[in-house]
């Protein structure tokens, strides 16, 4: 009985790694990065895990808590309470329908899409920043943001990929795999 509940308790706990683990990405590039010219950038890992988590554990990662992985990553960057957030639910909408694609796919193949779904959010995040503040935020910023994110991508991939170990070693199954 004892060993049930231990064990209940960890896969409750492990059930809350996407979404910790999307808000240590954030934390991590809430600093922005100098770049001449250009001014601070800081690339967009909270997208990085929804489109992670998404592809490969959409059971553990829903609405709700890309919704509040935008919130922190809102509070954490100064941008406008909420368009991150609407942003992060709109990535996690657009990859999970696509999700079968993704599963079959190459890593080389998965790190294009993947650019091209950074480059819609980062488009839209940009679109919905010019509406509130009723001006157009640096493009060049964006662009660079972009870039960097997709640069990035191995890296976060790796990291996210051993934090899904720890759920399979945790004995959480996807749902519909058993």
């Amino acid at each position: 009985m004892i060993e049930d509940w231990g064990g209940s308790l960890r896969r409750r706990a492990v059930s809350f790694l996407p979404l910790v683990s999307g808000v240590a990405l954030v934390l991590v590039t809430s600093t922005p990065l100098y770049f001449g010219h250009v001014g601070d950038v800081a690339p967009r890992l909270g997208v990085t895990a929804v489109i992670f988590w998404t592809v490969y554990r959409p059971d553990l990662l829903g609405y709700g808590s890309a919704f509040c992985l935008g919130i922190v990553a809102d509070l954490m960057t100064g941008l406008p309470l909420g368009i991150t957030a609407l942003v992060l639910v709109m990535v996690r909408h657009g990859v999970v329908t696509r999700r079968r694609y993704f599963l079959r796919k190459s890593f080389h193949i998965v790190w294009a899409e993947y650019a091209l779904v950074v480059i819609a959010a980062v488009v839209i995040d940009w679109m919905l920043a010019a509406l509130y503040l009723w001006s157009y935020p640096g493009l060049l910023v964006h662009v660079f943001q972009v870039l960097l994110t997709v640069a990035l991508f191995p890296g976060v991939y790796w990291l996210l990929a051993r934090c899904q170990d720890l759920v399979s070693l945790a004995g959480r199954q996807p749902a519909g795999s058993g």
